[in-house]
């Protein structure tokens, strides 16, 4: 009976299953990027000329750069659900970077902060482009420098950035603790809960290789020899459930290693550029040694050997790489 009246107030139609605003999302949201030549050649923006991004250790290879340099490179094309999982990263650092972070640890939190305030405008202006030398005569490029972090005056947080030219790397850290015991380099990475048994030690995980590879570079940078990588795990119920800590320790032979895959990727590109003699992209076809694709590719094979990681196409690391259809080109078959 009660469930006849209540039937019976109810409009006919409560909700209609519609996938409209989702369908329209993933249609339209992209991003385009033009895909750009590496080049050791004076650019209007430094940021414009080659360096080695820290959080791409996996994709650093000579042969890469080489092909990135004497072909066109394809555009770049972010999907929605690139985007999306960018986003969702973002949103992550976002709320440590700006709210967690330094109410934590207040003045022990450090990096670099920007606002529309003006005097604070000025402060983080009097950092920008200071130039360190270290005591290996080393020199260091802070473009966003890094001390305590003033949540006090409504800033918004910057990642200290540090571009290390003598071996044309670059890295961004996600923060500097300040411990009682000693200063940390922090990095945030955010993961899907199903790859916790992956990264958890206990179940026979550990931190990702190239994660660990990152936080060694701005371990380098900073001249602080100890890190933490802070995996966030999406959608969990609770704090304690989303976080998950590895402490990393200086290791110089990873440095060593790092520094010298770094050495070979640059002398990849001024290779390159030598070839280039100077002339413009559109000019270089007049090199009998660029005229055609399988005179290209000739000359990286006779100075750029295939890393070991990529045994074929389909398999290791060439299996994502932006040039493997080049790395392992076939010159087409004639008639």
């Amino acid at each position: 009976m009660l469930g006849n009246v209540v039937t019976q107030d109810r409009p006919s139609e409560v909700s209609k299953i519609s996938t409209r605003l989702r369908d329209a999302i993933l249609e339209n949201w992209a991003e385009t990027r033009d895909g750009s030549r590496p080049t050791l050649c004076p650019q209007g923006k430094i940021s414009d000329e080659f360096w080695l991004n820290a959080s791409e250790t996996k994709q650093w290879c000579p042969r890469l750069y080489a092909y990135a340099s004497l072909f066109d490179s394809a555009q770049q094309i972010r999907s929605a659900e690139d985007l999306w999982n960018m986003g969702q990263g973002t949103a992550y650092h976002n709320l440590f970077q700006n709210s967690i972070l330094p109410v934590t640890f207040k003045t022990c939190f450090e990096g670099d902060w920007t606002s529309n305030e003006p005097y604070i405008q000025a402060e983080t202006a009097q950092r920008l482009g200071f130039e360190l030398s270290k005591n290996d005569g080393e020199k260091r490029i802070i473009e966003c420098g890094y001390g305590a972090f003033d949540f006090q005056r409504g800033a918004r947080y910057l990642e200290p950035k540090i571009r290390m030219p003598d071996y044309r790397m670059v890295v961004k850290v996600d923060g500097i603790i300040r411990w009682p015991d000693g200063a940390e380099v922090l990095e945030l990475k955010t993961e899907k809960s199903s790859a916790r048994d992956q990264l958890e030690v206990g179940l026979g995980g550990g931190p990702r290789a190239h994660h660990v590879e990152q936080v060694h570079i701005g371990m380098f940078a900073t001249g602080i020899h100890r890190a933490r990588i802070v995996y966030i795990f999406k959608g969990e119920s609770s704090l304690s459930n989303s976080l998950l800590e590895h402490e990393i320790p200086y290791d110089e032979a990873i440095i060593s290693r790092l520094i010298a895959k770094a050495k070979d990727c640059v002398a990849a590109v001024k290779a390159c550029d030598d070839l280039r003699g100077g002339k413009s992209w559109e000019e270089m076809a007049a090199n009998p040694a660029l005229q055609d694709t399988e005179s290209r590719i000739k000359w990286i094979d006779e100075r750029f050997k295939r890393d070991n990681d990529c045994p074929m196409k389909s398999k290791g690391k060439a299996r994502y790489c932006a040039a493997r259809d080049l790395c392992f080109w076939k010159k087409p078959k004639t008639a």
